[in-house]
């Protein structure tokens, strides 16, 4: 998934993740997504609507420890850290990055769990948590709600 840059301080970074970067698997496998991901640094995934994206980085080399997730739908997209702040886009198209090729499906009910966050993929939108405080939000196609 390619994400547009984000703003850390002054600096801008820009975050760019192939589906490949699913640690060797398939790129549209959705059992890849879902499976266990202790040692995994990254990973991204669309639901099964494919209106929403979001990319999970953790001790990534170069890319801050982050989840980023994104509405094509009314577009809005939010970046949530490790300490479960939340960054919110409300700014329409300005908000979105171009989701990767072949960005594999977390099918409802799901979860995808990357370093120290964790994704649940719900009827009603995803779910995205830091796992040792449950902090986070759902986005789904018509918002953002801090959740935690």
């Amino acid at each position: 998934m390619r994400f547009p840059a984000v703003r850390v301080g002054v600096v801008r970074i820009a975050a760019v993740v192939a589906a490949s970067a699913l640690l060797g698997a398939g790129a549209g496998s959705a059992a890849s997504v879902a499976g266990s991901a202790k040692a995994r640094t990254t990973g991204s995934f669309s639901s099964p609507s494919r209106n929403l994206g979001c990319e999970m980085d953790d001790r990534r080399a170069g890319v801050p420890n982050q989840v980023y997730c994104q509405s094509l739908k009314k577009p809005h997209s939010v970046t949530m850290r490790l300490d479960g702040r939340l960054r919110i886009c409300r700014n329409g198209v300005r908000c979105l990055g171009n989701p990767g090729e072949h960005t594999p499906v977390l099918p409802y009910g799901k979860q995808l769990t990357v370093g120290r966050f964790r994704c649940f993929s719900l009827q009603s939108g995803v779910k995205c948590v830091v796992t040792s405080s449950g902090r986070g939000f759902l986005i789904n196609a018509t918002g953002i709600t801090k959740v935690g």
